[in-house]
């Protein structure tokens, strides 16, 4: 059980490190607390207590015990569905958000203060509010409907981590007891130690509860600080050398003239031509790359799609063009910014069908976020490339590209507070989410998590 205590404790302290704020994240701490609790009171109740003598520090180990073994039996179930109705986030409770902690605390604190002796654990008084707290936590973790693809792969690895495993270790500690058999609790170690596995791979490969999230995104934003410094450097100085480049040759074309050298006056033009579009490569980098400005007003969204559609109709001409606005939200951003955003994605996708195609814009909401999402019909992203769609300068495009448009994009939603997500799989298409939060009067989230 010591590896068990370790393991669980662990994943405590991790979860409060990553996100101490967020009302899920401590509550599940709060789970594998419980659940570490009940490996120390089997470690001090199988190894420790039959080694020490009688005396005042084995009763105090026995008090420990005991406190231990209610923790988790009665914490557990507790805290893990208190843990399911945060991440639910359910607006039809948000009401109750003062009072339902309290509420569900009754039954437990009533097992306690009522029942004699509380300990070992009433399994048939207990059982009446522990196994319907489980399985309520359960159904609202399972029911989480998520609509960005990142944010449905992270709710599959979570739920499937945790759901499995407290419903087994629910059935070690609890049914078996009730049928007459006591021990079956001990293999609870593999369980866990199965779900540890899973916690530790969701870390650092898929994201468990947004903490990825977190490596993935610092991880980004370094990315754009380095190409912004790095690119403003680069540009002055490309701008000084243009300068002097397009100053000598202008003498030089005068003198050409002057001489009726026309040969060397045409390739001087020719200079002077490859001069300026190396001018306007460095100024379209140096938009998509600069620090960006928000100027916020009221945004009508789906105005704002029906005017950027409206206006790019000459390109979406060989494009069977769908549209779905279940809801016209206003929002406060940047309207030129966002209006941007939309061409860029939109060109992306009138480019990835250059035989003609579908796209599908959708405007849709969910309890906590406006989406927009454009589907296209294209040949869809490779996964090793689908990764890395989002980096500066990266492209997979043949013909001269920058690789900075869907970069812009990422930076234009971080600005918005909300985020760009990209689903595509190779031969099904590429669906471009934009996700908005919605918010209350000073900024606050406009649902309760």
């Amino acid at each position: 059980m010591l590896y068990v205590l370790i393991m669980l404790w662990t994943v405590t302290v991790v979860l409060l490190v990553a996100d101490p704020k967020r009302p899920s994240i401590r509550w599940l701490s709060f789970v594998s607390f419980a659940g570490g609790a009940g490996a120390l009171s089997a470690l001090l109740g199988d190894s420790v207590l039959p080694a020490m003598p009688d005396g005042q520090p084995a009763r105090a180990l026995r008090v420990l015990e005991t406190v231990c073994s209610l923790v988790q039996y009665y914490g557990l179930p507790y805290t893990y569905m208190m843990f399911g109705v945060h991440y639910r986030g359910d607006s039809r409770l948000y009401r109750y958000r003062r009072f339902l902690p309290w509420l569900l605390l009754v039954p437990p604190l009533l097992t306690v203060l009522l029942l004699r002796p509380v300990y070992p654990i009433p399994y048939a008084y207990a059982s009446l509010w522990a196994l319907p707290y489980v399985a309520a936590g359960s159904w609202l973790i399972a029911a989480k409907k998520e609509a960005a693809p990142a944010l449905k792969r992270m709710h599959r690895v979570t739920a499937w981590s945790i759901v499995p495993t407290v419903i087994l270790c629910t059935v070690l500690n609890y049914v078996f007891p009730l049928l007459g058999v006591y021990e079956m609790w001990r293999y609870n170690v593999w369980i866990i130690a199965a779900a540890f596995l899973a916690f530790v791979v969701a870390i650092f490969r898929y994201g468990f509860l947004g903490v990825q999230f977190l490596f993935e995104r610092r991880r980004l934003d370094t990315t754009f600080r380095a190409v912004m410094s790095g690119t403003a450097l680069l540009n002055h100085a490309i701008k000084n050398d243009l300068g002097k480049m397009n100053l000598f040759s202008d003498k030089l074309l005068a003198e050409a003239r002057e001489a009726g050298l026309e040969e060397m006056e045409k390739d001087i033009r020719i200079l002077q031509s490859s001069a300026r579009h190396m001018e306007e490569m460095i100024r379209r980098v140096h938009r998509q790359t600069q620090h960006l400005a928000l100027r916020r007003e009221p945004v009508d969204l789906a105005e704002l799609l029906e005017e950027q559609l409206e206006g790019m109709a000459p390109l979406l001409a060989g494009c069977r063009l769908k549209t779905s606005y279940r809801v016209r939200p206003r929002i406060e951003g940047d309207p030129a910014h966002l209006a941007e955003t939309v061409t860029n994605i939109v060109t992306n996708a009138v480019e990835a069908m250059p035989q003609g195609g579908e796209l599908n814009v959708r405007l849709f909401e969910t309890k906590r976020d406006y989406y927009v999402r454009f589907k296209d019909s294209g040949p869809g992203i490779r996964k090793e490339d689908l990764r890395r769609v989002l980096e500066p300068f990266f492209t997979t495009k043949a013909k001269m590209n920058f690789g900075l448009g869907l970069a812009y994009c990422y930076k234009v939603m971080q600005g918005h507070g909300g985020d760009l997500e990209i689903e595509s799989e190779p031969g099904q298409g590429t669906a471009v989410y934009l996700r908005f939060p919605k918010r209350k009067e000073g900024g606050r989230r406009l649902l309760w998590r």
